[in-house]
């Protein structure tokens, strides 16, 4: 049922945004830590391959709001957009121009 919701969701023509808690596994099998959205099931695991753009949210200690746009050894991130930073601020005036081709 969610994976036909999220096909259906994506196929509308419009920027579609879901927003999930991370939960941390570990792999019994292969001892690896895995860090996925939070939800049962398998889903879990293959839900950011259905998007282009998988990014992390979070707060630093100044309390300003970013987004991780690139992997690292703990998180499983991805841009499709040229150029964008990472992390990048989580502010529109930062992030339009990447969406647009207007960045400087």
């Amino acid at each position: 049922w969610f994976k036909q919701m999220i096909t259906s969701l994506l196929s509308l023509d419009s920027h579609v945004v879901v927003t999930a808690h991370i939960q941390t596994e570990k792999d019994e099998m292969t001892g690896q830590i895995l860090r996925t959205p939070m939800m049962a099931g398998k889903l879990a695991r293959e839900l950011p391959i259905y998007f282009g753009e998988v990014w992390r949210a979070y707060r630093d200690d100044k309390g300003e709001h970013w987004a991780q746009t690139q992997s690292d050894s703990k998180f499983n991130c991805r841009s499709q957009i040229p150029g964008l930073p990472n992390p990048v601020r989580l502010d529109w005036k930062v992030i339009q121009p990447y969406l647009t081709g207007e960045q400087k």
